[in-house]
């Protein structure tokens, strides 16, 4: 079995959102169309302040990067699959 390896994040590294899935309804009939298609067409960037392992029920580890978006005043907490370094 092989596992996929991750590269590692440290504080400082720029970082962006992953893409994803699409597959999230969204018509032009629904409340806030243009609003909502905004935030789904685009990704964030920002930078890592801080990362801590957090433990699951079942004593797994668990990565969790705090990001401070570009946009945003302060951190927030995000799992490490969601967040990519962005390449050089």
């Amino acid at each position: 079995m092989t596992t996929r390896r991750i590269n590692p994040l440290q504080i400082g590294d720029r970082v962006r959102e992953r893409d994803r899935v699409g597959d999230d309804v969204l018509l032009p009939s629904s409340p806030n169309f243009q609003q909502v298609r905004k935030i789904l067409g685009s990704r964030r960037y920002g930078v890592v302040t801080e990362l801590e392992i957090k433990r699951a029920r079942n004593g797994a580890a668990c990565q969790y990067v705090y990001v401070k978006w570009d946009h945003a005043g302060t951190p927030s907490l995000h799992a490490r699959s969601r967040i990519e370094k962005v390449p050089d």
